[in-house]
């Protein structure tokens, strides 16, 4: 079937080929191109709408190497069956393991602080004193006391919503995703994220079946008229922040870009999925997002980098009225919760553990933040009071890349820029150190000394 898409570049900004390529392949996810359907040929294309046929030569390639298109010799170009189509294995997973021998830099832990003893001995309890009933699973009512205690420890720290509208989640992970699942309609979804993302968010998206398209950043954070730039261009339905802290570039958002962002989200009517797993070891918070649009801010956390990472327990707080939406979606991801987990984290929550332990990790990545700032004193660095997270950008004799490897030679784990880039985007000549992956100071400053040396010398790598 010979079909003449409507096809317009359009006012957009951007090179033309790219413009085709996103009106090609928008009007194939929207339907508008059924499948098996065939495209013009390139010359006849491009006489209509006035361009070059090698602009249209590239666009159709793009689409071919995403898989919506096919081209067969003598036959013409064709919307490829998108059931033939399966998901990519991420080729490096977010959590990846780690030689015993390796200082690991590169993964965001929980700083140890003794946390393991304190579960255990409140699992203990839980098991002498009444035990935990498997035979079903959690309804709301068991539910409450933790969501009661969870909602009282978000709004110390500033955290505004009611418990009805609090879903306790498998980590934050886990709530992100149930915000986007509960946002996030029709056959060609659209996420915004800073161009330099936490590589879950990558993989949210994926699994979610939504594009995700970049917008710039700087010493602010999110800069409005990027954003309302990517808001006119590809019509998104949420936007992913961590305002408090952006993992890598340890950016805090502003309070004036705060207000303008909440200001484009309401004009542009877009969700915003805030994560601030690390958000509870910042000593001064500004206010958040969900105090200045509450009706559109869908705020993720957990315990896992104030407490324990294993844990794997998160919390939700919905917009206004959508905890119930929040709580179906759960339902329909993980059917149900862990009775034992709830149940532990309500009794870490009652005894004050939480905000014991969450006060002695905080002390102890600041004390750790000091001393990396101190090694490292005359490089460019990028740090955050409270965070345990380094971006560290290369001097003009090292790539980023060479560096990683030079580390590794020395065992020494840490993250490339590239690690944090979106598809197609440049990567950074920087690397991120996370200060909690190190046992110990004494490790921390052994590994510290060392990227400074390394640093400081000659580049040797490409003589190796």
């Amino acid at each position: 079937m010979d079909t003449k898409p409507a096809l317009s570049l359009g006012n957009s900004a951007g090179p033309k080929y790219r413009r085709l390529y996103e009106a090609l392949t928008g009007a194939i996810h929207r339907g508008e191109l059924a499948e098996g359907s065939r495209l013009p040929p390139v010359r006849d294309l491009a006489w209509d709408l006035k361009i070059t046929p090698g602009t249209v030569a590239r666009a159709y390639q793009m689409a071919s190497d995403e898989g919506l298109l096919e081209a067969t010799v003598g036959r013409g170009t064709f919307v490829r069956a998108q059931n033939r189509i399966l998901p990519e294995v991420p080729v490096n997973p977010i959590i990846r393991s780690a030689e015993s021998r390796f200082l690991n830099l590169r993964t965001g832990h929980t700083i140890d602080i003794g946390q393991d003893a304190v579960i255990n001995a409140v699992l203990a309890e839980i098991i002498t004193d009444s035990g935990v009933a498997f035979a079903g699973y959690v309804e709301d009512g068991p539910l409450r006391p933790c969501r009661d205690h969870a909602q009282a420890w978000l709004s110390r720290q500033g955290v505004t919503g009611t418990v009805e509208d609090l879903v306790i989640t498998t980590g934050a992970h886990n709530a992100v995703m149930v915000a986007l699942h509960s946002i996030l309609s029709g056959r060609d979804p659209v996420i915004l994220s800073h161009r330099l993302t936490y590589p879950g968010f990558r993989q949210s998206a994926h699994l979610c079946r939504a594009r995700l398209v970049g917008i710039d950043g700087d010493e602010e954070g999110p800069i409005p008229e990027s954003l309302i730039e990517a808001c006119r261009r590809h019509n998104p339905q949420a936007l992913l922040l961590s305002s408090n802290v952006h993992n890598p570039t340890c950016v805090t958002t502003s309070l004036k870009r705060r207000q303008e962002i909440a200001e484009i989200a309401r004009q542009y009517d877009l969700h915003i999925v805030e994560d601030d797993v690390y958000g509870t070891l910042i000593p001064s918070r500004l206010p958040g997002l969900d105090t200045l649009c509450p009706e559109r801010v869908w705020h993720a956390t957990s315990l896992s980098k104030c407490f324990a990472a294993g844990l794997r327990v998160g919390f939700l707080q919905c917009p206004p009225g959508q905890g119930q939406l929040g709580q179906r979606v759960l339902q329909g991801m993980n059917y149900s919760l862990s009775p034992l987990l709830v149940r532990l984290a309500e009794q870490l929550f009652a005894s004050g553990s939480v905000d014991a332990i969450g006060q002695e990790i905080a002390a102890e990545g600041r004390a750790r933040l000091d001393l990396a700032k101190t090694i490292l004193a005359g490089w460019d660095i990028a740090a955050c009071p409270g965070f345990t997270l380094l971006w560290l950008t290369m001097p003009p004799s090292w790539r980023a890349s060479a560096f990683q490897n030079a580390c590794e030679k020395r065992d020494i784990l840490l993250a490339a820029g590239d690690s944090f880039t979106l598809t197609n985007e440049p990567a950074p000549n920087a690397v991120r150190l996370s200060l909690s992956g190190a046992p110990d100071r004494v490790a921390l400053i052994g590994g510290l000394e060392t990227i400074a040396a390394l640093l400081a010398g000659p580049n040797r790598e490409f003589l190796t």
